[in-house]
């Protein structure tokens, strides 16, 4: 399997829901609708259940187990 494939798919899946909605969304919006809307996606996440645990593997630099919530 490709290995971008691999790390994408060890992602959060709420993060990559949000990720694929922006992507989805953007080439139907112009630049200053499309940041506002990735702003709101973002801010979305921040709302979520893993959000602790996101940021602390981030910055700790270690990999987690993630589950659908």
């Amino acid at each position: 399997m490709n290995s971008l494939a691999v790390s994408i798919a060890e992602k959060s899946p709420v993060a990559l829901e949000v990720a694929k909605e922006s992507i989805r969304v953007a080439s139907r919006m112009g630049i200053d609708v499309g940041i506002d809307n990735e702003v709101e996606l973002f801010i979305r996440l921040f709302t979520t259940v893993g959000k602790d645990k996101g940021i602390d593997a981030f910055f700790e630099g270690f990999d987690t187990q993630w589950k659908r919530r």
